[in-house]
């Protein structure tokens, strides 16, 4: 009986410890207003590094198909607020591959929502001492051709701000946390639509490259020509009145992907605009699409006459324009597929 008593201390004193560890920060499916239901965030076990006093520690990774998400904690008794610490930018690095000191494989970490979470409330995340973030690095997609992948993330400073001074005191590391990334989640659950189509809204033509669709994440991938008087400098698609995109499956469902994101190399700049419209969080379609196989797209332009004022709600009070039909993979052929299906060897 003592023995069974003993037995019952142990396990409870060992799992005291990772309970509280596991509820001092918020996790990133919170922290992005998503439920993780099929294991696309991937927690990391690794020790802490402090330098100065200042203790980080690299907690969780979601890797989607052009960008990681990194979640960072950090504790010091110089912390008083969920915004007391900035990092990434020129002294933060996420490095991948076999090589981490190839230029190739390095890339700029930003850090992305500066201490709160757009999912609640930023109260959430107030406690003494410690803080959280998560720093962002934009991947080419072709990278990550693999089922896992080496990374690295290399902090060589933080910034502190106290609110006593109307600037940063900087502090020295290095933080490094190095992981394997698990890449398997991100090819399973994304689904890419490869589209050659396009639509003319204001007298400029769109062209529509692809949709994808994962469980934190829709976006329309689209170009354009720009405007012949100022082809070198950076244009506001926003500007252009062109608005989102409305994917529908003809069942009913729909998402509005009303959010755009520039691709634009201002050291190269191109006649071609590289752009997406995107939703990104919890309730993206991703449920409905990944099995969808037909999907309408309907971009929407706004007008001289501005929204209207019928009781409409978002992407419909502005104008419409000509559809898309989409045939995906899982679409039955069409008579015309099928008869020249016939004729392939």
């Amino acid at each position: 009986m003592k023995r069974f008593v003993i037995l019952i201390i142990v396990v409870l004193a060992l799992s005291i410890p990772f309970q509280a560890l596991a509820a001092d920060y918020e996790p990133l499916e919170s922290w992005y207003g998503f439920e993780d239901t099929m294991g696309f965030v991937q927690k990391l076990d690794l020790p802490a590094v402090t330098h100065y006093g200042f203790e980080l520690q690299a907690r969780e990774v979601l890797v989607e198909s052009d960008r990681v998400h990194i979640l960072m904690t950090a504790a010091s008794d110089q912390i008083t607020s969920i915004n007391s610490i900035s990092a990434g930018g020129p002294d933060g690095i996420l490095a991948i591959g076999d090589d981490p000191y190839l230029e190739e494989n390095r890339f700029d970490l930003q850090m992305d929502n500066w201490g709160v979470n757009p999912s609640g409330d930023p109260a959430s995340l107030e406690r003494d001492g410690t803080t959280q973030f998560v720093l962002t690095a934009f991947i080419p997609g072709d990278r990550f051709l693999d089922d896992e992948i080496a990374m690295s993330v290399r902090l060589t400073k933080i910034n502190l701000y106290t609110g006593d001074e109307p600037y940063a005191i900087e502090y020295g590391g290095p933080w490094n946390f190095s992981f394997t990334a698990d890449l398997r989640p991100m090819h399973e659950l994304t689904r890419t639509i490869p589209i050659r189509d396009g639509f003319v809204g204001n007298g400029e033509v769109f062209e529509v490259t692809k949709l994808e669709s994962s469980p934190v994440r829709s976006r329309v991938f689209l170009r354009a020509m720009l405007p012949d008087d100022s082809p070198n400098e950076f244009q506001d698609v926003g500007a252009q009145n062109l608005i989102g995109i409305l994917v529908s499956d003809g069942a009913g469902n729909q998402i509005e992907l009303t959010s755009d994101m520039h691709d634009f190399d201002y050291l190269n700049p191109s006649e071609i605009d590289r752009y997406s419209f995107e939703i990104f969080g919890n309730d993206v379609g991703w449920e409905w699409m990944k099995d969808a196989a037909e999907l309408t797209l309907t971009p929407y332009m706004a007008t001289f006459a501005g929204p209207k004022l019928d009781g409409s709600s978002g992407l419909a009070r502005y104008q419409a324009l000509d559809p898309i039909a989409v045939r995906t993979e899982k679409a039955e052929p069409d008579e015309l597929e099928a008869f020249m299906a016939g004729f392939e060897p």
